[in-house]
Order: C-alpha cells, then structure tokens, then sequence
C-alpha cells in the first residue's frame, strides 16, 4: 500500500482588512473580531493566537464557507468560528478571560485535493 498525496498551490496577495487592533474589555463578555479579504478564491479561512511576548502562534480554529470549522485542544468551548462567505469570516470569544489576552490573527489560504 502506498499513499499519494497531491497538493496544489497559489502564492498570490490578498488584502486582508481587520476590523480592530486594540481591546480593553472587562472579563466575562463576549467579543467579535471580524476579518475580511478581496480573493474569493481562498476558499479555506484560519484564526490564530499569539500571546504577548511569545513567539508562537497557536491555531484556533480553520474552516470553509460551506461547513462546520474544526477546533484546535482548548479552543472548542468559548471560541466559535464564523465564515458569512468565502471572503468574510468572524471569530467570537464568548466569557472573555484575562487569559485570553493575545494578538489574533485570521488567514487565509486555497486548498484544494487532485486525484
């Protein structure tokens, strides 16, 4: 048995526009960061964390347009991924913790399968 795997690629720019960059919010309500870009053709949208002094980004959460997004380890309860259409997608912290101070990034990337 052997497995094959094909991948496909697109480097291109897409212009991504943040809807903040700055919260100061008391803990315990919810908060929505909205991200948007101009290629409808990146199909597959990611949100990341990164805490304040570290260099390591953590993957919250990936998904389409058209499905469920699927969850990273301890990002499953309070975070919810929100894709409006393939250039629009939010994500919601929902009982915001002091610990959940970070710089959030969203992407975006083309992923498709060939056989």
């Amino acid at each position: 048995w052997s497995t094959t795997l094909k991948l496909c690629a697109k480097c291109d720019i897409a212009w991504f526009h943040p809807s903040l960059t700055l919260l100061n919010c008391p803990s315990y309500i919810m908060v929505t960061i909205k991200c948007s870009h101009d290629d409808r053709n990146l199909n597959l949208m990611y949100w990341y964390q990164q805490k304040t002094g570290s260099t390591v980004m953590r993957l919250i959460s990936y998904g389409y347009a058209t499905s469920d997004p699927t969850y990273e380890e301890g990002f499953n309860h309070r975070f919810k991924m929100n894709r409006q259409k393939t250039e629009e997608g939010d994500l919601t912290i929902y009982e915001v913790l002091p610990s959940d101070s970070a710089v959030y990034y969203c992407a975006a990337s083309l992923h498709c399968v060939s056989d």
